[in-house]
């Protein structure tokens, strides 16, 4: 099986803006893949809320994706430190919309989400998380410990014969490129029985070496962004972007170049 992992995406309503489908010029890429993950921060909600429209879509974007590549099952990964942006309905009308079009993700927090002989846990970095009511929709862990016995033990109780462990993990960097907490985290992990640790920061920078393989396993510390519709003005934002291919029977990875620019404030993949 080959599991295709994109960078992080932020979408935007396409009422208010011009980007229809974010994805079409990386389709090649898309099809390379025989099941398709990725992390989102934000919502998808219809509804007005007081927290104004950052880091929530109508779905059109995302749809756009599934629109691409029907065949392919989509895997994602929401539930992070700003799962309750808009608070509880803003969850609760996002889980609905990928349950109606057959989006894959977790709803539990505790179990992990298993499809097929895939197993997926989903961390997050405790200094990420401001609001303390998001722990209830993700597991919080502290990332500085560079020996956690507790995820090593919930990891290896899972690992079964030709099942696949798959763990999301979102970090925040000490340092900007200083990926020593993580790195070690991430090998503990594959030595306890994970397959792929999805690593993504805070910041969502792509870095040189985004991947590296541990033991027959591999870790993906940060893709960067692949779809940003909440662009900070004050930052720049590099051209170049990485997704990442992952062959579970081989044990191969293979980094795929992509490009990246701007139109209408929106930052967007291009091959």
């Amino acid at each position: 099986m080959r599991l295709l992992f994109l960078g992080t995406c932020k979408f935007e309503d396409r009422s208010s803006g011009k980007i229809s489908n974010p994805f079409e010029d990386i389709k090649d890429c898309l099809d390379l893949g025989d099941i398709i993950f990725l992390n989102m921060d934000g919502i998808i909600s219809s509804r007005d809320f007081l927290t104004g429209d950052k880091l929530k879509s109508d779905g059109e974007q995302l749809l756009s994706l599934k629109r691409l590549v029907p065949h392919i099952p989509i895997v994602v990964n929401f539930k992070n430190d700003v799962v309750l942006h808009h608070g509880v309905k803003g969850l609760k009308d996002t889980e609905k919309f990928l349950a109606k079009h057959d989006f894959v993700f977790n709803i539990g927090v505790l179990r992990p989400l298993v499809y097929g002989n895939l197993c997926m846990f989903n961390f997050t970095d405790l200094e990420l998380l401001n609001n303390l009511d998001a722990m209830e929709y993700t597991v919080p862990i502290n990332i500085n410990h560079t020996y956690n016995d507790v995820l090593s033990r919930i990891v290896k109780s899972h690992k079964k014969p030709f099942r696949r462990i798959i763990i999301f993990l979102k970090f925040k960097h000490k340092r900007i490129f200083n990926y020593t907490n993580f790195d070690d985290l991430a090998k503990k992990l594959v030595e306890n029985g994970a397959d792929v640790v999805f690593g993504y920061g805070a910041e969502n920078i792509p870095i040189r070496k985004s991947c590296f393989r541990h033991q027959g396993g591999l870790v993906i510390r940060n893709l960067g962004d692949l779809v940003n519709c909440n662009m900070n003005p004050r930052k720049i934002y590099i051209n170049k972007g990485e997704l990442c291919l992952y062959n579970t029977v081989s044990k191969q990875s293979h980094i795929l170049e992509i490009g990246r620019h701007i139109v209408e404030d929106c930052l967007l993949p291009r091959f």
